[in-house]
């Protein structure tokens, strides 16, 4: 809350890169130990609530999370579908569940988690759907959600999107990976989380 994030273009022997830097409102100081060099320019920062996790979006449409504790970064797979093919247009965190946050593909939300603690070191997942087979093996199918027609996203609380219409009254939706479901897959128990 008393953080300001922003991004500064830099180019560096010819090279376009970006800076992620921090300011303190609080002390009036720049947070040098927080400050991230992106290899290429980016086009938009997402920071969760209180600036611990941040989403950045680059110019080639590829999603990072960036740890500024930890300074550590890394590639979300599947960002914007599963081809990469969707334009991402915005990122909201949830204020509930700190680690999930939702990505604006077009007309649809994608939901990810983060986990910064996995047998594979931090990992950001795409969730939807998950079933389980027979023989334990896991599936997860991405079930984005469908925004209702000439809505904004705005804000995200424990999976309960709400929007802004174009006639500027609200509107709320659930997202998919948080309405609870049990159905049948191939005979599988499956689930929506």
């Amino acid at each position: 809350d008393d953080v300001l994030i922003y991004i500064v273009d830099s180019n560096s022997r010819g090279l376009q890169t970006c800076v992620v830097k921090f300011f303190s409102l609080r002390a009036w100081v720049m947070l040098e130990g927080c400050e991230y060099r992106h290899d290429t320019a980016l086009r938009a920062v997402y920071p969760n609530k209180s600036g611990t996790r941040l989403c950045l979006l680059d110019e080639s449409g590829r999603g990072w999370i960036y740890n500024p504790s930890a300074s550590h970064i890394f590639q979300i797979e599947e960002f914007g579908g599963t081809d990469g093919r969707h334009s991402v247009t915005m990122v909201l965190w949830d204020d509930v569940d700190w680690g999930a946050f939702v990505v604006v593909e077009g007309e649809t939300l994608a939901t990810y988690v983060y986990s910064p603690v996995s047998i594979n070191g931090p990992v950001c997942t795409k969730i939807g759907s998950i079933g389980i087979g027979a023989n334990g093996d896991m599936k997860i199918t991405p079930n984005n959600t469908k925004l209702p027609h000439g809505c904004s996203p705005i804000s995200i609380f424990n999976g309960r999107i709400t929007c802004q219409r174009q006639n500027g009254q609200l509107d709320s939706c659930t997202a998919n990976s948080h309405q609870c479901e049990n159905k049948a897959w191939n005979g599988e128990v499956s689930s929506i989380f």
